[in-house]
């Protein structure tokens, strides 16, 4: 999962492809929730580490575990 703090915002990377989106705000709570409003996944893998799935990829077969 690569979530990187950048200034006051962070930088959110899909775990599957090259898309990323940058977000002004210094709460983490909130970039996680507007993450998810706006159609983002998070999911375990099989090491039991985090990924980001953008909403793209989610309708790639296999990729999304729901």
């Amino acid at each position: 999962m690569t979530i990187d703090r950048q200034g006051t915002g962070y930088v959110v990377h899909c775990d599957f492809c090259p898309e990323y989106l940058e977000m002004e705000s210094d709460d983490s709570e909130y970039v996680m929730s507007e993450l998810k409003r706006i159609g983002w996944h998070f999911q375990k893998d099989d090491n039991d580490c985090w990924e980001n799935v953008c909403p793209v990829c989610q309708r790639i077969p296999g990729v999304a575990k729901w």
